[in-house]
């Protein structure tokens, strides 16, 4: 994710609600890397699930590729645009179905291909409304039934 506290705003609400949603659901052993946030807030994810890197893009991406080859898990979700490429290097790295979450105007438009790559090779593509879906798909060749 890129930050669910570290800032205000509708993405970060989003992002806290997942974690919460994720990490207190039983069936699920989630573990959460934040690009912008220090730290976590424990109202919403357990401080033993969560990495906050404070900004530092090479230190984010260097845990999550450790992450991705030391560890099995099972679906990687990616919550940003500005994050889809690292699906590039899960996909790579472990071959395992990964998620993404598209929301908000940047996803609108047709797509660079660092990102239109993962956004069509996603097992599901999650959208936060019926106009993101149609429109994305519409620019960048996805079908909406993998929304």
């Amino acid at each position: 994710m890129t930050d669910a506290f570290a800032s205000a705003g509708g993405v970060q609400l989003v992002n806290r609600n997942l974690a919460r949603a994720l990490g207190s659901h039983p069936a699920l052993e989630a573990e959460f890397f934040s690009l912008m946030d220090t730290g976590p807030d424990t109202r919403y994810v357990a401080a033993s699930s969560f990495r906050g890197f404070g900004g530092s893009r090479r230190r984010f991406v260097a845990a999550l590729i450790r992450a991705f080859l030391s560890r099995r898990y099972a679906t990687l979700l990616i919550t940003h645009r500005n994050l889809f490429p690292l699906a590039l290097f899960w996909n790579a790295l472990v071959g395992r179905p990964y998620l993404l979450f598209a929301h908000g105007i940047e996803i609108w438009d047709r797509q660079r291909p660092w990102y239109r790559m993962p956004l069509r090779s996603a097992e599901k593509v999650l959208v936060n409304s019926h106009f993101t879906r149609d429109r994305m798909c519409l620019t960048n060749g996805l079908p909406a039934e993998r929304t």
